[in-house]
């Protein structure tokens, strides 16, 4: 949900530069619960450019990004298009009806 938030108001670039990036392996956990590896993979990418260690701390990975290329940048927003093909909210709505989260 936080992921999906971020997104929609500024891009998978701003999931991670916002205190939501923090719960970037709980959520690619949650990607893979749901099946969607390809947005999962996206992701990883996306966090691998962070380094070999991912910076959980909001201001630690702002700090990473401050010094990044304009390149860089556009390399941590690329999955956005990938995200915003409708499949991440389809399985969070499933789930949802699926354990009885949405009121009847």
């Amino acid at each position: 949900d936080y992921l999906m938030a971020e997104v929609f108001n500024g891009g998978v670039h701003q999931y991670f530069s916002n205190s939501s990036g923090t719960l970037v392996l709980e959520t690619l956990e949650a990607l893979g619960r749901m099946g969607l590896p390809d947005h999962a993979d996206a992701l990883r990418e996306a966090m691998a450019l962070f380094g070999p260690i991912y910076p959980r701390d909001t201001d630690a990975r702002r700090a990473v990004m401050a010094d990044w290329s304009e390149a860089q940048d556009e390399a941590l927003n690329a999955p956005t298009a990938l995200f915003d093909d409708g499949r991440v909210l389809e399985e969070m709505a499933a789930y949802a009806k699926k354990t009885g989260l949405f009121p009847r």
